[in-house]
């Protein structure tokens, strides 16, 4: 009896075990497809929000500067576009972000400018999801996901053609470097260094006193 028992047990127990492992395929197939399916809406969601056409006012100014600055081949020194400040010395510490902004318009037009905001959005969203989801298993990740959705829902009407889409993008790249720096990597405390100098050219501009 006890035998028959042992065997019978050792029998349910094999065949109990493919039954696990489809349970298990299964589960593993479903988390798949829903993580597929919460990316796949957060990055629709991004493309239509980045893809909304607010203007911001300064937008002209920056175009305008930029080309101006390509046309001369020189950085501006004094600002010729004031009607109360015209001559004035002008220190424009956003010329990297102007010359974009102009190249963009004089060889796309507007268009351009809307492709390159999205674009930005698009690259600025992407590595902020990589930094929040790199360290977390799933079900974790779709908590990040469902921030990045909610983010995106928050600051895409702001998220307009200006030097700030640069600067958005810039801290999603400082951010990953010092995640690269924590990690002990001696090539990201040397590009953060680097990149901590060259991101000066997006910030604001100010004119002299």
């Amino acid at each position: 009896m006890n035998l028959h028992s042992t065997v019978q047990s050792a029998g349910e127990s094999r065949v109990e075990e493919p039954a696990s492992a489809s349970v298990l395929q299964t589960a593993g197939k479903s988390a798949t497809l829903t993580r597929a399916a919460l990316l796949a809406f957060v990055w629709l969601l991004a493309l239509y929000q980045f893809s909304e056409t607010t203007v911001d006012p300064d937008l002209w100014g920056h175009v305008v500067f930029g080309q101006q600055m390509l046309k001369s081949r020189a950085v501006e020194r004094a600002d010729i576009y004031s009607w109360t400040v015209n001559g004035r010395p002008f220190i424009n510490h956003e010329y990297g972000a102007d010359l974009i902004l102009g190249g963009t318009h004089l060889l796309l037009g507007a268009g351009g400018l809307l492709l390159l905001k999205v674009a930005v959005g698009l690259l600025t969203l992407g590595l902020a999801l990589r930094l929040a989801t790199k360290s977390l298993a799933w079900p974790g990740s779709a908590v990040a996901l469902a921030l990045g959705a909610v983010a995106v829902t928050e600051i895409s009407f702001g998220f307009a053609a200006r030097p700030q889409i640069f600067t958005a993008l810039g801290v999603a790249i400082e951010l990953m470097l010092l995640r690269r720096i924590h990690n002990g990597s001696i090539y990201g405390r040397l590009a953060c260094l680097c990149f901590s100098s060259f991101g000066s050219i997006f910030t604001e501009a100010h004119w002299l006193e």
